[in-house]
């Protein structure tokens, strides 16, 4: 079944928006409530290895479930083709034990969330109208009226969701009172829930959006957040990003939070390194230009960490590629390593196990870049 791109890419948006509304809703203090929400990763196939401790909430389940509730509503046969870093089980520290399923029937729906939020009624009736309400009119106008035309198989694509990357920042609750200027290097800001759509036959990723549930703060206390998509589809860019705003380079490279002194020195001779919570927020602040690259060499990044972000960077001419086959380019040629970073994109595949998260796993690091020029010049000092 072909599906217009357009129409795909506005119910990833509306999704996401609703992603932020729940991950706000659930981050609320609500009298105590969100303490109960958080669950740790203690089985060793599904938690992060870089961190002694992992955690997931309700509000990283039902997101996901929410979203393929809403796309399967939309494109009926998708869901299948939708993968997670979470299961839909959650066990809240109350003890309620509960397989999160969401169904066309919003009172089995709301009697479940009640169960599970402590028989808080005021807060899972929020979730219930939040999830089942109409589409919005803030992705009206998200694409030029000339690309309705472009379309896509349903059964070549599939999705890779991250329901609230940097959990550890979400569950702190901490605002940092930066000016979105600066590079923030922890806090709510850096929360993000991603979705990317890739191709199945390729790998390659096609289309993106990244929500900042958290971007700003208000003095009532409440938050706003925003979107960011891209994709790039049969040489079709389009995203909505301000290039006006972005500098043609920031001389800042990320970095992941165990690289080694010697690589740090290495970067510190002719750039300035910097560590930021949250895979997915180190992406986006090479996509919006606040930084040059991420660069990590370790294994702690998967597939649903990049995947959104990947194709929006593909929109602007960036791409992410692994580490370790970085540093073995051959930059002899400025023409060759253009053909070397489009043949060593980093490719995904579907989810194949549900368990052995070490399948999604980028185990060769990446390093993500929005200029292939930064590319070259990182190349040429790093080997000098």
């Amino acid at each position: 079944m072909k599906i217009s791109v357009h129409e795909l890419l506005k119910e990833l948006i509306e999704v996401a928006e609703k992603s932020a509304e729940i991950s706000r809703i659930c981050r609320d203090d609500n009298d105590g409530l969100f303490r109960i929400l958080i669950q740790e990763k203690t089985n060793i196939d599904s938690k992060n290895p870089r961190f002694q401790h992992d955690y997931k909430t309700f509000a990283d389940v039902l997101i996901q479930e929410m979203a393929k509730f809403r796309l399967e509503a939309k494109f009926p046969g998708f869901s299948k083709q939708i993968y997670g870093e979470e299961s839909n089980h959650f066990q809240n520290q109350l003890g309620h034990d509960i397989s999160i399923q969401i169904g066309h029937d919003q009172q089995i729906t709301y009697e479940m969330f009640t169960q599970i939020l402590d028989y808080n009624t005021s807060v899972s009736r929020k979730l219930v109208q939040v999830i089942y309400s109409s589409s919005s009119s803030t992705t009206n106008n998200i694409v030029n009226d000339n690309d309705d035309s472009i379309s896509i198989e349903l059964s070549d694509i599939a999705v890779w969701i991250d329901p609230i990357d940097s959990t550890s920042e979400y569950i702190k609750g901490q605002w940092n009172n930066l000016c979105d200027t600066t590079l923030i290097p922890k806090g709510l800001h850096c929360v993000t829930c991603l979705f990317g759509v890739f191709d199945t036959r390729s790998g390659t990723p096609i289309i993106g959006v990244c929500n900042q549930p958290f971007y700003r703060k208000y003095n009532d206390g409440s938050y706003e957040g925003r979107y960011i998509w891209g994709y790039n589809i049969d040489h079709v860019c389009r995203n909505n990003i301000d290039r006006s705003t972005i500098k043609p380079q920031s001389d800042i490279i990320l970095i992941g939070g165990k690289e080694s002194a010697e690589l740090k020195n290495r970067i510190n001779s002719f750039a300035k390194t910097m560590y930021v919570a949250g895979a997915g927020h180190k992406l986006l602040n090479v996509a919006m230009g606040k930084a040059d690259l991420l660069l990590t060499s370790s294994k702690s990044t998967y597939y649903w960490d990049t995947c959104a972000i990947h194709a929006i960077l593909r929109s602007i001419g960036g791409g992410i590629i692994p580490f370790e086959n970085f540093i073995h380019i051959n930059d002899s040629n400025d023409d060759d390593i253009d053909e070397q970073l489009e043949h060593l994109q980093i490719r995904y595949k579907e989810k194949i196990m549900t368990t052995k998260n070490i399948e999604c796993n980028h185990s060769k690091g990446l390093i993500a870049y929005r200029s292939i020029d930064t590319v070259r010049k990182t190349l040429k000092l790093l080997k000098t």
